[in-house]
């Protein structure tokens, strides 16, 4: 006899089991769990088992040694599939550890059983019958046995209990059902092949027939219960997409509408035979097709993540917007080199685009009344400027001169805040580095400051609030000014240097420090100089800062505040 009727007997149930291991990898590829992809794996290895057992009985169904390498092959590769069900033994029954502990537990006993039987004194043989007779050592036997009864029976007891039981619906609780079948099946044939053949002595042949018979009936209902799902799942599929509110249409990929669920022809007011058929760019407005074909035919849609809007024209001649969003898929039955049908969502945001319009041009009216607001203020300031400069220009008296000149040269800081705020778009905010450059340089004309003290800058570009401005506006003037009449009495040269940054999230210090003579320690209450820092200490508690004075080789005051 050439061929051992194990051979025979193994082909077709490697055959089954690539085929189930086949359909859990397309179920894998369409839902992505993992359960479906463990499931892949297992009756994939099984598979290769089997196939092992194959070569055996055809190839080396003469060869005694060939016969035992395989066997060999095939227990190390049992060790990694009785693995896998340790793996969904934790999985199922502890979620809260890692999966792969219970794989490296049965794989580990799995090992230790593939190197013993690397070492035993195997002497398999073709029996008269056809059958192999394997010739392992009854040790060995038991150890295979208590290999699979390690992963099956615990593995069977958690899925009757914690899946079938708790399954979702029939379909669910139906799959699992078939699975705990499959296990007892078999963990019955690992029994009648370790236990019950070596103890009893019962032809090979008997035992293979019936693990024959017995494949070709679960597969057969495997098959059945898989298209059942399959088309169950379809069906539940196309009556989510038939009832969405938004508009779904799968494109070939010259662009042409392949499918249009009923929310594309109501929202176009087209029948369906008007769209199916049709390139989607005959629906589009003729300003928007060059943006839709980049779109479509460019390289931006990956994944589903991007999205377009564009107008759509109507059967009616109305206009609408619509916001679309697209990912490819390949049909099943495209070849791999094609590039795949593409899949666009869309809903109808007309009415947002109105609402957004709307308020854009409320927001533009409000940024231009505001805007005209500042400029106001800032010309109603000038004004009073104006009147205190006329004032001071007819006052004989220096003190009281020099008084409303301060006053003026205040309300100037204050001034500058609503002129900067009218020149930017941002209305709300000022760039403390340019306030601080004019603000100084205006002082320094009017006080008429000597060419030889120098102003050094270094300012970053901070965005200060209108609250916070204005006090700080007011501060650098009193500090500066301080500095200007006060601090170069006594020198012919000196350096003023001004510096912003930024300490912090929202938090800023700022500092102002010459070289001058420092401040002096008998100034008087009511003079000047004090009242200006009363003013300065008010203004730095009204932003919640705090303030520093160095009087060491100069003046230097650091103030840090935050900006609100």
């Amino acid at each position: 006899m050439e061929l051992s009727f194990t051979g025979i007997v193994y082909l077709p149930i490697s055959l089954g089991l690539f085929i189930i291991a086949f359909r859990f990898y397309k179920e894998w590829t369409i839902f992505k769990e993992n359960e479906a992809l463990i499931y892949f794996r297992l009756f994939l290895l099984f598979s290769i088992v089997c196939f092992s057992g194959a070569l055996a009985g055809t190839v080396f169904a003469h060869h005694p040694e060939g016969i035992r390498w395989s066997l060999i092959l095939s227990s190390y590769i049992l060790a990694i599939t009785i693995g896998l069900l340790g793996y969904l033994i934790v999985f199922y029954r502890f979620p809260q550890i890692s999966p792969w502990v219970g794989f490296f537990i049965i794989f580990s006993f799995g090992i230790f059983t593939s190197i013993l039987t690397t070492t035993a004194d195997i002497h398999p043989e073709l029996e008269s019958s056809g059958g192999i007779f394997w010739g392992m050592p009854f040790y060995i036997n038991m150890l295979r046995f208590f290999l699979y009864l390690s992963g099956i029976g615990p593995l069977i007891y958690i899925m009757l209990k914690h899946k079938v039981k708790k399954a979702a619906d029939r379909d669910t609780k139906m799959k699992y059902i078939f699975l705990v079948a499959f296990f007892g099946f078999v963990f019955v044939v690992v029994t009648v092949d370790f236990v019950i053949e070596p103890i009893f002595q019962i032809r090979a042949l008997a035992s293979e027939l019936a693990i024959l018979l017995l494949l070709v009936m679960f597969t057969i209902a495997y098959f059945y219960f898989m298209e059942r799902v399959v088309s169950k799942s379809e069906k539940r599929f196309r009556r989510l997409v038939q009832n969405m509110s938004d508009m779904i249409c799968l494109l070939s990929s010259d662009g042409t509408i392949d499918y249009a669920n009923p929310a594309q022809s109501q929202g176009l007011e087209f029948e369906m035979s008007e769209i199916v058929g049709k390139s989607f760019l005959t629906f589009v407005h003729r300003d928007d097709r060059e943006l839709v074909k980049k779109f479509i035919f460019g390289d931006q849609i990956d994944g589903g993540n991007e999205r377009v809007e564009f107008r759509v024209v109507t059967k009616g001649n109305e206009i609408k917007w619509v916001e679309t969003a697209g990912f490819f898929f390949l049909d099943s039955e495209a070849e791999a080199d094609e590039v795949g049908k593409l899949v666009l969502a869309s809903r109808d945001v007309t009415d947002r685009k109105i609402a957004v319009e709307h308020l854009n041009q409320s927001l533009e009216e409000k940024r231009i009344l505001i805007s005209e607001i500042y400029h106001r203020v800032r010309n109603n300031l000038a004004t009073v400027i104006g009147l205190l400069t006329i004032h001071a220009s007819r006052l004989t008296d220096e003190h009281t001169k020099s008084v409303l000149l301060d006053t003026k040269n205040r309300i100037f800081s204050m001034s500058l805040v609503h002129q900067l705020l009218y020149q930017t778009k941002d209305l709300s905010q000022i760039n403390l580095k340019d306030y601080v450059e004019k603000l100084v340089h205006n002082l320094s004309k009017v006080l008429r400051v000597s060419e030889k003290v120098k102003i050094h800058y270094d300012l970053e570009d901070i965005m200060l609030n209108i609250e916070v401005a204005v006090p700080c506006g007011l501060i650098i003037h009193e500090l500066v000014t301080n500095s200007f009449r006060h601090a170069f009495k006594e020198k012919t040269v000196g350096n003023l240097y001004i510096e912003t940054k930024t300490i912090g999230d929202n938090y800023y210090q700022m500092e102002i420090r010459d070289d001058g003579r420092g401040i002096s320690e008998n100034v008087s209450d009511e003079s000047a100089e004090a009242l200006g820092f009363k003013l300065v200490n008010s203004l730095v508690a009204q932003i919640q800062g705090e303030l520093k004075i160095r009087n060491d080789h100069g003046t230097d005051i650091v103030i840090t505040f935050r900006n609100r």
